[in-house]
């Protein structure tokens, strides 16, 4: 998630709301999987980092300290983020990323992965560049009978 709008704070309150719902994405330094800014997010289908320990925010002034030692900035006024809510990595700056578009290699990998495991999809329909999450071989046969 890049974009212009993310502005990292120590925490959120239901004061923000409407700050959360101009911003792209949502960048705490405190809080976990059920904090406000989390809840909000999930709720918004925006991406969000909660609980960043190197990030410290007072007023303007942004600092960000990275997992190795010695590596930090601090920025004073407006600053682009690039945050991965599956991760938790914040980064400075944009950064580039590729579209989750269907591809033939992938859906040759994806068979591969079926044929090897034992498992199939649910229906009999299968169509490896739509496939998501296999399924236990009897969940698939429910699937059907239902």
């Amino acid at each position: 998630m890049t974009g212009s709008t993310c502005p990292p704070r120590t925490t959120t309150s239901p004061d923000d709301i409407e700050g959360m719902a101009a911003a792209v994405g949502i960048l705490t330094a405190t809080g976990g999987f059920t904090s406000h800014a989390a809840v909000v997010a999930r709720s918004m289908n925006k991406t969000c980092v909660v609980g960043c320990p190197g990030l410290t925010v007072k007023g303007d002034i942004v600092q960000l300290i990275a997992q190795a030692p010695k590596l930090s900035h601090t920025i004073n006024g407006p600053i682009e983020l690039s945050i991965d809510g599956d991760t938790g990595r914040v980064w400075i700056g944009k950064v580039p990323v590729t579209s989750g578009e269907d591809s033939d290699a992938m859906a040759t990998v994806l068979s591969w992965c079926l044929e090897a495991s034992g498992e199939s999809l649910v229906g009999d329909d299968f169509d490896p560049s739509r496939a998501s999450v296999p399924v236990p071989a009897n969940q698939a046969t429910a699937g059907r009978l239902a």
